[in-house]
């Protein structure tokens, strides 16, 4: 598990190569964590750290909240391109996948391509005694 959360992370800017299935779904749900931590220690900073009579305290929040947001974007872009990858598709398909989000789930969910394909030679699977 570890070794495909490593994998993912040191891709975090990488749109080139393969993803498989698990390496998705475990990158996402570890996302979706560090996001909802990471905003929550913005609004708790400006609820108990920022002085209350700072008129650009909610800024300097929403301003936090919205960097962390935009560096998780990039994550899921960079990990959705890399799956796509693995079925056989062009990246440019997660431009659909953004417009029509059923697009995304039936792609995170499909099985990718057996051996080598155009876009490399296959998925990171680390060794499971790892």
């Amino acid at each position: 598990m570890f070794g495909y959360l490593s994998n993912s992370f040191n891709n975090f800017f990488s749109f080139q190569g393969r993803a498989s299935r698990t390496e998705y779904w475990l990158f996402m749900i570890s996302l979706s964590l560090l996001a909802m931590v990471g905003i929550f220690l913005f609004v708790l900073a400006g609820a108990f750290l920022l002085p209350k009579d700072n008129p650009n305290a909610k800024n300097i929040v929403v301003l936090g909240s919205v960097i962390c947001y935009l560096a998780i974007f990039v994550g899921q872009v960079s990990i959705l391109a890399r799956r796509v990858h693995d079925i056989g598709s062009s990246a440019w398909l997660v431009l659909v996948a953004y417009i029509v989000p059923f697009v995304a789930l039936v792609m995170a969910f499909m099985p990718g391509d057996k051996g080598p394909n155009k876009y490399g030679s296959g998925p990171f699977r680390p060794n499971a005694l790892v």
